[in-house]
């Protein structure tokens, strides 16, 4: 009887524990964990700052819940020898890939959820999160086709045309843009005004069609923030208090709506973490790498390699004092991993390979038109509205897309974007690109932003992610 006993207690621990592999937010392996019922917090205390979990068996989530699909959709492909498809999809979605004329081919699957409806027919899971995912089918023949699955992405190849980068002057007040600065100043590493010209350019991205929302941040940075609140009055505690709060109020491992409310508090260290977790997680080369350092009179640099400051303030990284603590962060161009898109890219995706254009929509400043493709025009900045640290954004994807299919290229939160190199309007090192909820139409043109001069406070700011597909 007591033997029975305990082989029952073993099964039971076998359903309920699962290992995980560490890693830093940079990438590295650090060791693994066993947790407990999805508890994975007494096993993360031997660490000092946050850190990535993934199974170690997958890192695919679980067949969605029947109430979770928005669609299923059939797809049919002929087999052809060393044939790549991209398709994308929706999160929270079902699409069964079928092979014509099949031949006893096999099945691989790599970062979704499947299950296998005959030799020529697989069914798979777009899952919870945006992420990107790879499908193979390998007939005996030796002939293969390979499904790049993009989920909440859309494949944009920026080298096949030429691009107009740049805005038009006429259409903003330039004593808005520089009524912060001395005119009289000169900054060596200023490019100002950034020039009308047509460009191309040589690179091939995996792009977010949304801005990246609430749940996307809880749900990617889940381990690595805070349970409990701190009570303490400086505003980067408030900061992490804010998204503390945001994790009360979601299940782990629970679905993203599509269209969930747009993340409008992002600090930029946040934001480049929240990119190598994605990229980690989806088994790609993290872009970011990150190394600390302490200094009381820091100025943000970026340096000749690429490599910038960033300020930490952040539930990532624990230290004493609140307001000494960096981060250097290194650029690694030869990574597949997703990062924030640079200031021509961003420019060239809201303008979607269309010329003359003020506007992502064109050149209309009807109201009513514009309204079609943004949010904007709440006529009180949202820290008046609902205090600081209790704003609340719109959904995501609601309004018309760009030609690029797009969506909120324009209003609702600005989209941090990095300067390589040389910054456009002062000695920023990142803008915030966009516009904001708030904003009049007139300020939703191209040539608006919001500058980021410390390095990684910025009263709203939002993201969308990019890859370069190699």
């Amino acid at each position: 009887m007591k033997k029975t006993l305990f082989i029952f207690f073993l099964s039971a621990l076998s359903i309920y524990a699962a290992e995980f592999i560490v890693f830093s937010l940079d990438g590295k392996n650090i060791g693994t964990v066993q947790c407990i019922e999805n508890d994975c917090s007494s096993a993360l205390s031997k660490y000092s700052k946050a850190v990535i979990l993934v199974d170690k068996k997958t890192n695919v989530d679980s067949w969605s819940k029947g109430i979770s699909i928005t669609s299923e959709d059939t797809i049919f492909v002929s087999l052809q020898q060393n044939s790549v498809s991209w398709i994308e999809l929706e999160k929270n979605s079902i699409v069964s890939l079928c092979i014509e004329d099949s031949v006893d081919g096999v099945w691989k699957v790599s970062g979704l959820a499947s299950r296998l409806q005959s030799d020529a027919c697989i069914q798979i899971d777009a899952g919870k999160l945006v992420k990107s995912a790879n499908v193979q089918y390998l007939a005996k023949s030796s002939m293969k086709n390979t499904f790049n699955i993009l989920v909440g992405m859309k494949k944009i190849d920026l080298s096949s045309q030429s691009h107009e980068l740049g805005f038009y002057g006429s259409d903003f007040s330039l004593k808005e843009i520089t009524f912060y600065l001395d005119p009289e100043m000169e900054f060596e590493n200023r490019i100002y005004p950034d020039p009308v010209r047509i460009s191309s350019m040589d690179v091939d991205l995996a792009v977010d069609k949304y801005k990246v929302t609430n749940c996307e941040i809880v749900q990617t940075l889940w381990d690595s923030i805070p349970v409990h609140s701190r009570s303490q009055r400086k505003s980067s505690l408030k900061y992490h208090n804010y998204w503390i709060e945001k994790k009360k109020n979601t299940i782990k491992n629970g679905s993203c709506d599509a269209h969930d409310s747009a993340a409008i508090k992002v600090y930029l260290y946040t934001a480049l973490a929240y990119a190598n977790v994605r990229s980690i997680r989806d088994g790609f080369e993290p872009v970011y790498s990150f190394k600390k350092f302490s200094s009381n009179n820091h100025f943000p640099k970026l340096y000749p390699d690429g490599s910038f400051d960033v300020y930490s303030s952040s539930f990532l990284e624990k230290h004493k004092n609140d307001g000494d603590a960096w981060i250097h962060v290194q650029v690694n161009k030869n990574a597949n991993g997703y990062r924030l898109p640079y200031y021509d890219e961003w420019m060239a995706l809201a303008k979607a390979g269309k010329t003359g254009r003020s506007f992502v929509w064109g050149n209309s400043k009807s109201i009513e038109f514009a309204s079609q493709y943004a949010w904007f025009g709440e006529g009180i900045a949202i820290s008046e509205k609902y205090g600081v640290y209790r704003q609340e954004s719109k959904p995501v994807g609601m309004k018309k897309p760009n030609d690029y299919g797009l969506y909120d290229m324009a209003g609702l939160i600005c989209e941090n974007v990095m300067l390589p190199g040389k910054s456009i309007f002062s000695h920023e090192i990142t803008t915030c690109k966009g516009g904001f909820l708030y904003d009049s139409l007139i300020n939703l043109n191209f040539g608006a932003h919001e500058d980021n001069f410390t390095s990684g406070y910025g009263t709203y700011q939002g993201l969308r992610l990019v890859r370069e597909i190699k």
